[in-house]
This record gives C-alpha cells, sequence and structure tokens, in this order.
C-alpha cells in the first residue's frame, strides 16, 4: 500500500517524503476543482525532475468539461503524456473520449467520488473502459470496501485523512448570496452552521465547493484496507497545518510498518471522523 499526498507546498515535497509518502496528486491550473496545491504543466515537468524516480505524480482533471475547454485540454493532455506522468485522475467522462482519440497511453484514474460505489461498475470501467484504477467514495462502509475489493482487480485508492469535499456546484453561490442581499462579499470562504455541526464554503474560478466540517481519519483501519487489496490511501493537507501534516504522515507511515509513534493523530488534532465507515447510507456494492 502506498501513501499519496496531496500537498500544500509544491516547493518542499522532500519534508513529505522524508516522512515516508510515495506519491503525490497535484490539481492542474484551470482544470481542477477544491484542489490543494495547483500547477501548470510547466511547473510539473521542473517537479518531476527534482523528485526521485520512484516517486509516482498523479494530476487531478475534476472539473465539468465544456466545449470552449477541450482545445486547451487536448494540449494540456498530449503535454502530460509527453512528461510520462503516472495517472490522471478524472471526473468528467469527456476525457475517456479525448484519451482515445489523442491515443493517450497515460493512465487514467475514475474518481467521480459519489459514485464509484460498487464493483460492477468498476468492472465494467475496467473490462470496457480501458480504466483499471478508481478513488472508492467516502459513502461506503469498511464492510462493503472490503467487498468491492473481494471483487475486482482494478487499482483502488482511498480517501483516508483530510477535509473532503461532499458537494460542488459550477455557480458562484457566495458572490450570487451577497448580491442577493447587496451586501459585499470581503472573501471567498466562509462557514455554514448547520445544527450543531459547521461546513466551509470555498468559492473559486471553476464554482462553489463545500467541505466537510470534520476531517476524515481512516489511520487505525489501513492495516485492513491493506489487507483487502487497497494499493494507495491518500491523505489531504487542505486547511491543516504543515507541520501537523507531516506528523500524520508519519503516524500513517509508522502504523503500515508496524512501528510504534510518538505521536497520535488524536493529540495533534480534535474534530476527527471515520465518516460513514461504520454507518450505511443509501449506496449499495451490487
Amino acid at each position: 500500500m502506498k501513501i499519496v499526498i496531496k500537498p500544500k507546498n509544491i516547493y518542499q515535497l522532500n519534508k513529505y517524503l522524508e516522512m515516508k509518502a510515495d506519491a503525490f496528486i497535484f490539481g492542474i491550473k484551470d482544470f481542477s476543482i477544491n484542489a490543494t496545491s495547483v500547477v501548470n504543466v510547466k511547473t510539473l515537468v521542473h517537479l518531476k525532475k527534482k523528485l526521485p524516480k520512484t516517486t509516482e505524480i498523479f494530476v487531478s482533471i475534476d472539473k465539468n468539461i465544456f466545449n470552449k475547454d477541450l482545445k486547451k485540454l487536448k494540449k494540456i493532455l498530449i503535454e502530460l503524456e509527453k512528461i510520462k506522468i503516472d495517472g490522471i485522475l478524472f471526473y468528467d467522462i469527456s476525457l475517456l473520449n479525448l484519451r482515445d482519440n489523442l491515443e493517450l497511453k497515460t493512465p487514467f484514474i475514475w474518481n467521480q467520488n459519489f459514485f464509484v460505489v460498487n464493483y460492477e461498475t468498476i468492472n465494467y470501467y475496467k473490462n470496457t473502459l480501458n480504466v483499471d484504477s478508481c478513488v472508492l467514495s467516502n459513502e461506503i462502509t469498511k464492510e462493503e470496501i472490503k467487498e468491492i475489493s473481494s471483487n475486482t482487480n482494478s487499482n483502488l485508492f482511498i480517501n483516508a485523512f483530510g477535509y473532503q469535499l461532499i458537494a460542488y456546484s459550477k455557480r458562484k453561490l457566495i458572490t450570487s448570496y451577497f448580491k442577493s442581499i447587496k451586501g459585499v462579499n470581503l472573501k471567498h470562504e466562509h462557514i455554514l452552521k448547520h445544527k450543531n455541526s459547521m461546513y466551509m464554503i470555498r468559492e473559486e474560478k471553476n464554482g462553489t465547493a463545500f467541505i466537510s466540517g470534520k476531517i476524515l481519519n481512516y489511520l487505525n483501519e489501513i492495516k485492513d484496507f491493506k489487507k483487502y487489496g487497497v494499493n494507495y490511501i491518500i491523505l489531504d493537507e487542505n486547511n491543516i497545518p504543515n507541520k501537523i501534516f507531516l506528523k500524520v504522515i508519519k503516524c500513517f507511515s509508522n502504523n503500515l510498518e508496524n512501528k510504534k509513534s510518538h505521536d497520535k493523530i488524536e493529540f495533534l488534532l480534535d474534530n476527527l471522523s471515520t465518516g460513514f465507515l461504520y454507518n450505511k447510507t443509501i449506496y449499495k456494492v451490487k
């Protein structure tokens, strides 16, 4: 099992590697939503040259694609092919058509979080659409993760730590809200209070993200996930202080290596949650 980082500091990646990170996910300028870090292809080339050859690099292209985006997107995909990254996390199915039309060899990773919930569809993507990797939904239980793992040969990624995206709208909701009440929007991040929970709302170029009020933490489950056959766990640094996040990475790497850790995530951060891991939702794995 490999540890994949969504880093905030793209110019100090060696610090994450020192904590035993194996790979990184970067957003691509103009084509990523709610990205922890965003780069252009030129910067990605520079980073790739500096990293050890064993370090895997993934990019996330997860915005809805429109006709006006196609020319620029095709150029970016061709450039990514040339620098030989390890995979592209995609949301919009149009990317598969572009992959086939451009005859790209770069692996594509299905990343429609709220839809990657059953092994039959995962196997369809693998056997019919030539997509042999996916990021499992955060809305399924531990038993469902086990069942999926037992019934597919696809490479499985799972978000294991960090604030999670719970909804996204391509509309500029914060701007529209303040405009409707004739108020002044002084910032693009706000806190929404619902009952006893707090959620961050972040408006960006491509739309508005709704972020979980709690930090997802699967540290105690990752050994089981490894037994099930999960290949990658994703740790997201977004809104986490860097010094604490580096210790979090170390906690995960120590756990995987059966080493004792002086730090406990519960001592580093509060507001932790296992999400839906032990609570069934409407989603089904079959």
